[in-house]
């Protein structure tokens, strides 16, 4: 009787099947990415203002690095100075008659390049930058600004004694400080948004309704009081009189 030696040294446990295959890494964002940064000391108002004010950085400088706004801008000509007729030097003489004659030549001269024939300085600058970059490279400076002046914020700085701060639980801003700041970011948020107006204006786009971030809750007494107004000058009467002894 023969014994079939492959069948007993066969493992009977099935191999294991693949694992699911392996995630593909996120791919890194294209373009210009905000950094926007709320300062360490900042409450939670503040803080969550200033993120969502970095979304919508984010948003504007996405839009303008969309192929749309990759035009050149229009090419303006210089205007050409006008030339006077050749009769009114007539009534020129000596010195002034052939200065003039020197300038009108020197005016025809340059008409072509006036006109464009010779303007390759003109054309290169107007080929490296089109209106979307030089729009981004605006909006930019705006945010380096703003994220230089919330890094340098001080918000445990001693309050002047003109006002009360008062530290809220209600969600809003903690101090005058704070207060400030937030104005800053709402202002800047207004700088941006006009120049990505600008810049629709002159391609002919059609204009992005803002979406600023809803300011946050300033508690009542964080904002000083009104400057109290001076007191009127008093007159004094004509004829005072006479005092009564």
């Amino acid at each position: 009787m023969e014994i079939n030696m492959l069948d007993e040294a066969a493992d009977p446990t099935p191999a294991p099947s693949p694992g699911p295959p392996p995630t593909p890494p996120t791919p890194e964002p294209k373009g210009w990415q905000v950094r926007l940064d709320p300062p360490p000391q900042a409450s939670k108002a503040l803080a969550d203002y200033i993120v969502e004010a970095r979304d919508v950085f984010q948003d504007l400088a996405d839009t303008l690095g969309t192929p749309e706004y990759a035009v050149s801008p229009p090419v303006t000509r210089p205007v050409t100075p006008p030339l006077l007729a050749a009769d009114n030097a007539a009534g020129l003489a000596g010195l002034a008659a052939e200065s003039y004659l020197t300038s009108q030549n020197d005016l025809q001269g340059h008409q072509t390049v006036w006109h464009g024939a010779d303007g390759a300085a003109a054309a290169i600058a107007q080929r490296a930058s089109t209106v979307g970059s030089t729009a981004l490279r605006q909006l930019q400076d705006r945010v380096f600004r703003l994220q230089d002046m919330l890094t340098a914020a001080n918000l445990d700085q001693i309050v002047p004694a003109s006002y009360a701060e008062r530290h809220t639980a209600g969600g809003g801003l903690a101090s005058y400080a704070e207060y400030r700041l937030a104005v800053t970011v709402e202002r800047t948020l207004k700088q941006a948004y006009a120049v990505v107006i600008r810049a629709q204006t002159e391609l002919g786009l059609e204009e992005t309704p803002p979406l600023v971030p809803q300011f946050p809750t300033v508690p009542q007494g964080i904002v000083p009081p009104q400057p109290v107004p001076m007191p009127e000058r008093q007159r004094h009467p004509q004829s005072p009189g006479t005092l009564e002894v």
